[in-house]
């Protein structure tokens, strides 16, 4: 069983953008951090409400470049912008076997570290997109919970060594409803995340997890288009990101 988790942005700062999703958009930040020798540091997002839970935006900003450099080189050669998206499971031992006999080659397997192991499907395989399949003891977690237990520890957020400053949650409270990908052959992108991602098709090149929502539509390339938000808020682009108001 696969959980749609979140939805990536690559930066090369990500104060800024912390700042609008959280102190502009109400969003309630969850945690962050770097693991040692990733190359990154890391803040999510959650943009939804307990009783009307969203989607995560987790922000990824290079860190410790000279043990890990991806993330440096993505940002280099193309900016800011989405980067990846992750989904959760239970049984990821489980997972790289059923990928497997789907004809779909994982990479980066790495199942070492019982705390986060990880594998990816390259975006040639997955339709121009980074998707990422992880496992973490806590397993599948409900984002509405997840949202109560960090509000309920205050607005006042620091995350790892007040790399970003605190951040004081305000404004309108704004809900992430799904991520549009573009494909040129918008059918067969469908298929590909509802039989390999266990998605549910739900019509109109819409595909639906617990945890969150993908939207489908045509267009020449590939990849992520824009996020879409219910809110009172002006669309726009943020961290090389299509923000999307409704």
């Amino acid at each position: 069983m696969l959980q749609l988790d979140h939805v990536a942005i690559g930066l090369a700062d990500a104060a800024p953008v912390a700042k609008v999703l959280a102190g502009q958009f109400g969003g309630t930040v969850l945690g962050g951090g770097s693991p040692p020798g990733a190359g990154f540091r890391a803040m999510q997002v959650h943009m939804g409400e307990p009783d009307a839970p969203g989607m995560t935006v987790e922000l990824l900003e290079p860190y410790a470049s000279e043990a890990n450099d991806f993330l440096q080189r993505f940002v280099e050669r193309h900016g800011d912008g989405p980067h990846h998206l992750t989904f959760k499971t239970d049984d990821i031992v489980g997972e790289l076997e059923r990928l497997r006999s789907l004809a779909v080659e994982p990479v980066g397997v790495k199942f070492s570290n019982v705390q986060w192991q990880e594998m990816f499907i390259h975006p040639k395989a997955a339709h121009g997109v980074v998707v990422q399949i992880a496992q973490t003891p806590e397993g599948l977690t409900d984002p509405s919970v997840l949202v109560s237990a960090r509000r309920a520890k205050g607005h006042m957020i620091f995350v790892g060594d007040d790399w970003w400053g605190s951040i004081d949650r305000g404004g309108a409270s704004a809900r992430l409803r799904r991520v549009v990908l573009g494909s040129p052959t918008p059918e067969k992108t469908v298929e590909f995340y509802c039989t390999v991602l266990q998605g549910e098709d739900s019509g109109g090149g819409r595909i639906l997890w617990t945890g969150g929502e993908l939207a489908v539509v045509e267009r020449a390339d590939l990849g992520v288009v824009r996020l879409e938000l219910d809110g009172d808020h002006d669309s726009g682009v943020i961290g090389g990101t299509q923000f999307r108001f409704a």
